[in-house]
């Protein structure tokens, strides 16, 4: 994008295509400048949103990885109580 309001304040330093764009009371030049002025606006504002995606990309990673170590700990301790209830059914528990 920054290449595009490089090119767009290039052609507003030439001045050349301004005098052959006027349509009426149109005048490129200002309508140039507002459009650069827009851009370089939206650019912030685009990176600002761009880091806190960035930032909820990385935690909702990290609480799918967590949630996830959290139900192969449930499925390993799930086994451990079973292997007890089959014990004490057996009549095979140290009690």
């Amino acid at each position: 994008m920054s290449e595009l309001i490089d090119r767009a304040k290039q052609s507003l330093s030439d001045h050349l295509w301004a005098k052959t764009c006027r349509v009426g009371s149109l005048y490129p030049e200002r309508l140039m400048s507002l459009l650069i002025e827009k851009v370089e606006r939206l650019e912030g504002e685009s990176d600002h949103w761009k880091a806190l995606w960035q930032g909820t990309v990385e935690d909702s990673t990290k609480v799918i990885q967590e949630r996830d170590e959290a139900l192969r700990e449930v499925e390993r301790l799930q086994c451990s109580v079973d292997v007890l209830r089959y014990d004490n059914r057996m009549g095979l528990s140290d009690d």
